[in-house]
């Protein structure tokens, strides 16, 4: 099936083997439909490639359905598909199941195995921040599939056939990022907080401990998750085969992305800065990236002693509903909302809480320490069972 993952320049290329998630699908009996949208090589948060277009959001056209899983968000949403498969380096399963109101799963880092995925990296470190999971429509059927991607070597490391007791888990919540970082960045939409206080407050009817967060120090949140993408220079580039090395291959990004703009570049505008910040190291000296690699570090840490075993955190997905075409833009100033678990390797469900007064869908995440997939993924039924989960865009009376 085609692989040329948005781009012009892969148009003709085709996929020579199944990828090792699709591969395990399979096996348990899955029938493919077919090869979704992405952004071009899935750098960009919203699906609009000059090969195949725009990919809508069912809940409004005139809007995006977010990335680089945008065509499986699109899908999904739309009722038009049983389950997909998305991959996220820095919230691109959880940005679309956001945008689209259902389901998607960030694995803790390595239990998936990207084998197959385009783009990858030599990195040896690259399946703690690159990962595969499953997106759905139903909250039910994550655990299951991600049974079957990860594997029964990683599954049993997850537990994920082992009975989780709701109310032995602590929750924690958090509405936003805190302090002089919190100011920083643009406010977290009133639906969506309102969203985390709902599910709060039903959790803590169940009997569950329930309490505000003490995050860990989040102040440099933007530089550390920056940081993990600016380290990636091993991974594939566009214009790899075309430019020279050095500070040339600055020049000739800038370069590309003037001609992008003015519509007379084969590349699109956003894969072209993503590009940009990679080639650059996010603008950083190669020193403050050290710095900020070593405090994620010390972060991984101090999130496990914060959730422990038998905890999770309520945290916004991100700041906005799903924005218009062409206004992402307004979201990346809180990609660290997503992005910061992808460096920090920690497992992620994004759980829809239902639509907005415009009819777009808002939600929020429910994260875990690492290898602690199952508590994510047994607070995410719950809140399905309570709030009623995905919503379908037009709305309709199912006969009897």
């Amino acid at each position: 099936m085609t692989f040329a993952v948005g781009s012009l320049s892969r148009k003709n290329i085709k996929a020579e083997a199944d990828g090792e998630a699709v591969k395990r699908l399979k096996l348990a009996g899955a029938i493919p439909l077919l090869v979704s949208a992405t952004p071009e090589y899935c750098f960009s948060i919203e699906t609009d490639t000059l090969l195949n277009g725009r990919c809508l959001n069912p809940y409004d056209s005139e809007r995006t359905s977010g990335g680089s899983s945008g065509g499986e968000g699109s899908l999904n949403g739309a009722g038009a598909s049983l389950f997909g498969i998305g991959s996220d380096i820095g919230g691109s399963i959880r940005i679309p199941s956001l945008y689209c109101g259902i389901f998607g799963h960030k694995p803790s880092g390595g239990v998936v195995s990207v084998k197959g995925h385009f783009p990858n990296s030599l990195d040896p470190n690259i399946g703690h921040y690159l990962v595969e999971g499953p997106i759905t429509r139903f909250a039910e059927d994550l655990s299951e599939l991600l049974q079957v991607m990860a594997g029964k070597e990683n599954s049993s490391k997850l537990r994920l056939n082992e009975p989780v007791q709701l109310n032995q888990i602590k929750v924690q919540y958090a509405l936003a990022f805190e302090g002089i970082n919190g100011w920083m960045h643009m406010a977290v939409d009133k639906d969506i907080t309102g969203a985390i206080c709902k599910a709060t407050t039903h959790l803590k009817t169940l009997g569950l401990n329930v309490k505000k967060a003490k995050l860990p120090n989040l102040e440099n949140s933007v530089e550390m998750a920056l940081s993990g993408i600016a380290g990636q220079d091993l991974m594939d580039y566009l214009l790899t085969d075309e430019n020279p090395e050095g500070s040339g291959k600055v020049r000739e990004t800038v370069w590309e992305i003037v001609k992008s703009v003015r519509g007379h570049s084969k590349y699109t505008t956003n894969a072209l800065i993503f590009e940009l910040m990679r080639r650059t190291g996010a603008f950083m000296s190669q020193s403050k990236i050290n710095q900020y690699m070593k405090e994620t570090r010390e972060l991984i840490g101090e999130f496990e002693n914060l959730l422990g075993d038998n905890g999770v955190l309520l945290f916004p997905t991100l700041n906005l509903p799903a924005p218009r075409h062409k206004w992402s833009i307004l979201s990346l100033w809180g990609v660290d909302y997503t992005l910061m678990f992808n460096v920090l390797g920690l497992p992620v469900t994004h759980v829809p809480m239902g639509l907005n007064e415009r009819g777009l869908p808002i939600g929020l995440s429910v994260i875990g320490a690492p290898n602690q997939d199952r508590l994510c993924l047994r607070v995410a039924v719950e809140l399905e069972r309570a709030f009623g989960g995905w919503k379908p865009p037009v709305p309709h009376d199912l006969d009897d």
